[in-house]
């Protein structure tokens, strides 16, 4: 279950700020846009080339050791794609009750990305959808309730059939591009903010405690997740903590360092990859180990000179045991596929953020504050399965992110 993760300082805040029930209307935009090219990285095979590489056995009826060559060709530089943006739009009104209570009936939210455009608008009585499942729809709020199912239909087969990572979407879908893997990538990241736009839909009109987990069930964790940090997002704008500590007394900054924790700027639901480096560190060791093999035996050679096939057989033997240890490693990793199909970020990238605020203040309590935050984060390292290769793949990320709203009581 995921949790509305507010701090305590922004429950105190917001506690202060409306000891009663106090509501604000609210209009918000969050999304963001990646590019990204497969890193180096990216492949556990291994080659007789890469494996004695610069080793010197000394073969019968030579005069001295011979030097292995490389045979393994350098890989082309990568070519980043460019994925698009995720846009989410909500606009309604969130109230705030004693003991961190919340609710909130949307008036309007809407996803539009190069591919899909779609809106729901949420009168008193009827609901209205445009270009999601079908061309039109309107019905009540209970028949729009039930009618949240089939919305959402698609969306979950896209997400199950995106599972694989990337091996059922080789093919690029709306030809923006080439790269399988990074399709793949942006096909996730669209689907899930989509889910999470109606995440917030289930949320109408629902009262739930911060701290709680939303009263939502049957979506994935990450959807749930983008749509939570969302509501935190307004409820902290709400109560006049989100600024960044780095914005300073005059809530403004620009081209500040950023590492990606700013409550103000959405970030992919990414998590640490504390895997990857367990196994890249394996790969590393088990790879010194046969070439400490492989050395040990070229050395003892130039005492007593081998055959050519007595160098090829104990080549030949390493990468066998090489290929076994990698048959388990994917074995283990694909177990956990489902887990896997979230990237990870593998090494932080340098990053900058701007932010400014609009704020207007009434007694104690925030009157009107509008808000502009955007950060990107550059030269990004994730890491996930990759079914097209069988292995884990690497991909370096660029991405921009942004979250303009603004609130009035």
């Amino acid at each position: 279950m995921l949790l509305i993760a507010l701090g305590a300082a922004v429950l105190a805040q917001a506690g202060a700020a409306a000891p009663a029930e106090t509501t604000y209307t609210f209009s918000a935009e969050q999304g963001f846009s990646l590019s990204a090219a497969p890193d180096a990285r990216t492949c556990g095979s291994l080659d007789g080339g890469r494996l004695a590489e610069g080793l010197r056995p000394r073969f019968k009826g030579d005069d001295k050791a011979t030097a292995m060559p490389a045979n393994h060709k350098k890989a082309a530089a990568p070519q980043a794609h460019s994925f698009g943006s995720c846009p989410i739009q909500v606009a309604g009104s969130i109230t705030l009750g004693a003991g961190g209570m919340v609710t909130i009936r949307p008036t309007r939210i809407e996803y539009a990305d190069k591919v899909d455009r779609w809106f729901i608008e949420f009168g008193e009585d009827k609901i209205v959808v445009r270009n999601l499942v079908a061309d039109r729809w309107s019905g009540s709020r209970e028949e729009f309730q039930s009618r949240l199912a089939e919305l959402e239909k698609p969306l979950l087969k896209d997400w199950d059939r995106l599972g694989a990572m990337p091996e059922t979407v080789k093919e690029p879908r709306y030809g923006i591009l080439t790269s399988a893997a990074g399709q793949a990538l942006w096909l996730q990241a669209q689907t899930e903010a989509q889910l999470a736009a109606l995440v917030l839909a289930r949320l109408d009109g629902r009262r739930f405690t911060l701290g709680q987990a939303l009263p939502v069930g049957g979506l994935p964790d990450r959807a749930v997740a983008v749509a939570a940090r969302l509501v935190e997002r307004i409820v902290a704008q709400c109560s006049g903590a989100i600024a960044p500590k780095g914005a300073g007394e005059r809530k403004r900054v620009e081209n500040a360092r950023w590492d990606g924790t700013e409550l103000a700027i959405p970030q992919p639901s990414w998590a640490d990859a504390k895997y990857w480096s367990e196994i890249d560190q394996g790969r590393e060791r088990r790879l010194r180990e046969s070439r400490d093999r492989l050395r040990r035996m070229a050395e003892s050679s130039n005492e007593a000179p081998i055959t050519r096939d007595d160098w090829k057989a104990a080549v030949d033997e390493e990468l066998k045991r090489w290929s076994q240890d990698e048959a388990r490693i994917l074995k283990d990793v694909r177990t956990v596929s489902r887990r896997l199909m979230v990237p990870e970020v593998v090494d932080g990238g340098k990053g900058t953020y701007d932010y400014r605020e609009e704020l207007k203040i009434e007694g104690q309590a925030v009157r009107a504050l509008k808000v502009d935050a955007s950060g990107r984060m550059r030269q990004q390292a994730i890491v996930f399965y990759d079914a097209a290769i069988g292995d884990l793949n690497v991909m370096t990320v660029t991405w921009d992110a942004w979250y303009r709203a603004e609130i009035s009581r």
